[in-house]
């Protein structure tokens, strides 16, 4: 009733929010190519599978080709929404 949110979900968040910035770079880019690196063979306490298991948890698709469709301000909805 007062607005309050958890810290859990604010960071839930702010990943989603990143992954679909990540998602929008130019493939040349060395950002661009950790990230796939990544996606390609994750290795425990990577960021990639933290965002795999904050997809899940928020119901949310985990298809990052569906992902980077969505508009921005789209994604931002639903993750504040779930």
């Amino acid at each position: 009733e007062l607005g309050c949110v958890s810290v859990r979900f604010k960071l839930m968040a702010r990943r989603m929010n990143y992954l679909q910035y990540l998602l929008k770079l130019n493939e040349n880019e060395l950002l661009w190519k950790v990230f796939e690196a990544q996606c390609r063979s994750p290795v425990k306490g990577d960021w990639i599978l933290k965002v795999k298991e904050d997809l899940v948890k928020l119901n949310l698709p985990t298809d990052f080709n569906e992902i980077k469709g969505m508009t921005k301000m789209l994604s931002k909805n639903l993750s504040k929404r779930k």
